[in-house]
């Protein structure tokens, strides 16, 4: 394993190097626009259009050798795929005797964004119907926006004239009276797509490697290619697996899956709905939160909390907006919420993941950044996500060889693809280390073949792609102003009876003892315990147990080890 790992290492430092050689800002369609800053827009129409209209305000263009890129920025949000019938003309020779007249171009494709379908003109007139697979079209952000970013594989555009070395195009809304741009002329340059440097293995700093995975309906025992969802997840490699999409079998049955394909124990605790947790770190307590679930992990002694969502998919802005309401009124109310049954302090680290189904309104992805509760009637006021005032963070993991930021993609559906599984955090006191979205079709065939996987694995795996982040700890959990629990257990390996001994039993308010599988199997209240406090385990069975003692304000878990 040893070559593997050097292997997955120089395919880093290379790409690094490249990188700083060419230096190159490779431009993502990642719905983040900072890598156009140094881009000059060709086309500048701001104001030129009257009352409701659509005003577009400009267009940007650059290209790599595989990819044209379009920056479009207009006078308000809208939602791209649904709204004002934009549309996008190239002109692929800049000729305009050749392809479609349209004004003074020849255009060879275009396509109407709202009605999710493009045509192409070959020279002898003939059209042809496209879809965004047809030419891998990517568009950021999924959600609404003022500026969109747009990519289109150059090789799958109709050249009329392989030597040209310039495009013509035009921006235009394509309604009566619409705004449209003059015909802005882009000359190419000569530059080379860079792959996003990324580590397939966990980084040996990194505390913990977390992946979210949409499964498609079951797909994890039931697709016609199970083992392509398995195998992905053995070359992963996770500590903490955030599952959606699972909705007839059982926890346990995914456990056991699991141990096969990684062998060890996974800790669960399932409580219902298709999203499910499991972890390599024991798992401490999970309460559900609509369709939803919240956990709290021991991750070596620091606690942790993730919220594994499935939200309200399509054009169901409503029902999105009241989740994530609900879920931010949980993390805001914390040890005073009556929604969930265990406690954690201000500044324990949180990250949610899973499947976002941000399709729609912006507001959804805002709030959860920002803690920005819409509906304040039912959820109450907005507060701050960090305890150091500041807001949560997007991870934002990228296709490493693919400009894109999409973790969803069907070549069957009007929608292009759409960034729709996310890890939204706390950048207070987690860094990531390394992050990227798995897609077996742009890894190198040798590290496919390692791991049992081809170049359509993920495709036929699931109609989500699966996403990775691997997180260390930035800064341990404050303790200042909270007294440490003192306690000590004897005999481990224990037998019959198991003591724990208080420093201070007054500080107490819980004892509770769980399984390797998170279960609980046993609980006192404050009012039972003695500063030594002794209590039969002669009925559990051998294995490995966690106890976890309570304060008001802070717990601390420890391990014993059942034997006959």
């Amino acid at each position: 394993m040893k070559s593997v790992s050097v292997f997955r290492s120089l395919m880093i430092i290379i790409a690094l190097s490249l990188a700083c050689q060419l230096g190159l800002s490779q431009t993502i369609i990642d719905g983040q626009f900072d890598d156009w800053t140094e881009i000059t827009a060709l086309g500048e129409e701001s104001g030129d259009v009257s009352g409701s209209q659509l005003d577009i305000q400009s267009v940007s263009i650059t290209n790599d050798e595989s990819y044209f890129y379009f920056l479009i920025s207009l006078d308000r949000e809208i939602n791209l795929d649904e709204q004002f019938d934009l549309t996008l003309y190239i002109d692929a020779d800049n000729d305009a005797s050749t392809g479609d007249t349209y004004n003074d171009m020849g255009v060879e494709l275009e396509y109407r964004f709202s009605e999710r379908y493009g045509l192409t003109y070959e020279s002898n007139g003939q059209s042809d119907l496209i879809f965004h697979s047809d030419i891998d079209l990517y568009v950021g952000p999924t959600v609404t926006s003022d500026v969109y970013e747009i990519a289109i594989r150059r090789s799958f555009i109709a050249f009329s004239s392989q030597s040209s070395t310039s495009i013509a195009v035009r921006v235009g809304n394509d309604t009566t009276n619409g705004d449209e741009t003059e015909t802005l002329v882009y000359d190419l340059v000569d530059a080379e797509y860079i792959p996003r440097p990324y580590s397939f293995d966990k980084p040996s700093e990194s505390e913990f490697r977390l992946v979210s995975y949409n499964v498609q309906r079951d797909n994890w025992f039931e697709g016609d290619d199970v083992n392509d969802l398995r195998n992905q997840i053995r070359a992963l490699n996770p500590d903490i697996i955030a599952f959606q999409e699972i909705y007839d079998y059982t926890a346990g049955a995914v456990a056991s899956t699991l141990e096969d394909i990684i062998p060890g124990t996974w800790y669960y605790i399932h409580q219902w709905s298709d999203v499910m947790l499991f972890s390599k770190y024991p798992v401490i307590e999970t309460d559900p939160i609509d369709g939803n679930e919240i956990s709290l992990l021991d991750i070596d002694g620091e606690p942790l909390v993730i919220v594994n969502v499935h939200l309200p998919c399509c054009d169901n802005d409503t029902d999105r907006q009241r989740e994530v309401d609900n879920i931010l009124s949980v993390l805001r109310d914390r040890n005073n919420s009556s929604k969930i049954s265990f406690d954690f302090a201000d500044d324990t680290p949180v990250i949610i993941t899973g499947d976002y189904n941000l399709v729609g309104d912006d507001q959804q992805y805002d709030s959860l950044l920002e803690g920005d509760i819409v509906n304040s009637a039912t959820y109450g006021e907005d507060f701050t996500m960090e305890a150091d005032g500041t807001g949560f963070a997007d991870a934002n993991p990228i296709q490493p060889h693919i400009p894109s930021n999409h973790t969803w993609y069907n070549p069957f559906s009007g929608f292009t693809p759409g960034k729709l599984d996310l890890f939204i955090y706390s950048d207070a006191s987690l860094t990531v280390d390394n992050t990227f979205i798995m897609n077996t079709q742009g890894l190198p065939n040798t590290l496919l073949s390692i791991n049992g996987l081809d170049l359509n694995s993920t495709l036929q795996g699931s109609d989500h792609l699966p996403i990775v982040a691997d997180f260390s700890f930035d800064n341990i959990v404050s303790t200042t102003d909270i007294e440490p629990l003192e306690y000590h257990i004897y005999p481990n390996p224990v037998q019959d009876y198991l003591s724990i001994v208080f420093e201070d039993v007054e500080q107490v308010k819980q004892v509770s003892i769980r399984n390797y599988s998170g279960q609980l199997v046993y609980q006192d209240s404050e009012v039972l315990l003695t500063q030594i406090h002794k209590l039969s385990v002669a009925n559990l069975d051998q294995g490995i147990y966690y106890i976890e003692v309570k304060s008001n304000n802070t717990s601390r878990i420890s391990q014993f080890i059942k034997i006959d």
